[in-house]
């Protein structure tokens, strides 16, 4: 078992990374926010959908209530969680 250098959170290594959790190094790679960053925008918008206010859970694929970074695609910019 590893801690995230980001988060603290405990991961198995599968990657070959031994310093960040999967969660923080595909959102630091996509988006520039590691799991506490998306984590305080869901937070800040309270923890509802940016577009319909719906409750909406990140981190849990696959499920309704399944929420997303939304982000430009030609700027690659940040700009809220939406489901």
């Amino acid at each position: 078992m590893y801690t995230c250098q980001y988060c603290n959170e405990k991961y198995i290594n599968k990657s070959g990374n031994k310093r960040t959790c999967n969660t923080c190094r595909n959102g630091l790679s996509r988006y520039n926010m590691t799991k506490v960053d998306m984590q305080e925008m869901h937070h800040a918008q309270d923890g509802g959908c940016y577009l319909c206010d719906k409750p909406i859970e990140l981190f849990i694929r696959g499920q309704d209530n399944c929420g997303y970074i939304g982000h430009c695609h030609t700027r690659g910019r940040v700009r809220h969680v939406a489901m």
